[in-house]
Formats: structure tokens, C-alpha cells, sequence
């Protein structure tokens, strides 16, 4: 999973709840044919116009420090997931750049 440059428990402990959560409705709600897949994203780049060129600018600076992915990949890794069933619970930044550049 990809980790802040700086310790934050807060965001940690609240994104495991949240993704705790979404897989303990999908496995309640089996029966109804329901499925969640928690996709984990680098930070995201690719924005465009004047904004959005510092924008890349910064992420491109801050993602050596981790995983970073172009909105267009992250877009069509979702959209093939959703499309064609999920691959795995768990999508990792690895997973969504492999599927959206297939």
C-alpha cells in the first residue's frame, strides 16, 4: 500500500476501517450478488492545464518516494475491473498500472 513521505496513524487506522467495512457488506451481502474490490492507488498524476501541470510537477517530485500512476491508467483500470469482474479484493498501484495499460 502506498505510505505517506510523513507517519500519519490517523489516515492508516481510518482508511483500514473503511476498507474493512466495504468487504464485511460485500461478504454479508453475497447472496444479492454484491462485489467490492478496494483499489489503492500511487498518487495520481496526469492533470491537465496550467494547475494541473504543477500538480504533475509535484507528484512526479513526491512519487519517488512511492508508486505514482496517470489518471488515464487509473481510469481504465477501474472501468476494466468493473467491466470484466474483479481480479483481485484488493487492487495495489502495481495492479491498477499493469491493467491499465493492457
Amino acid at each position: 500500500m502506498m505510505r505517506l513521505p510523513f507517519p500519519s496513524p490517523f489516515v492508516d487506522a481510518s482508511q483500514a476501517d473503511v476498507e474493512k467495512q466495504a468487504l464485511n457488506f460485500a461478504s454479508s451481502h453475497a447472496d444479492a450478488g454484491w462485489q467490492t474490490c478496494i483499489a489503492r492507488p500511487g498518487l495520481i498524476s496526469g492533470f491537465s492545464g496550467a494547475v494541473g501541470m504543477m500538480k504533475n510537477v509535484a507528484i512526479t517530485a513526491i512519487g519517488m518516494l512511492g508508486g505514482t500512476i496517470s489518471l488515464k491508467d487509473c481510469g481504465a483500470a477501474m472501468i476494466e475491473q468493473c467491466a470484466e469482474g474483479f481480479e483481485n479484493e484488493v487492487l495495489t498501484n502495481e495492479d491498477l498500472v499493469r491493467l491499465g495499460r493492457k
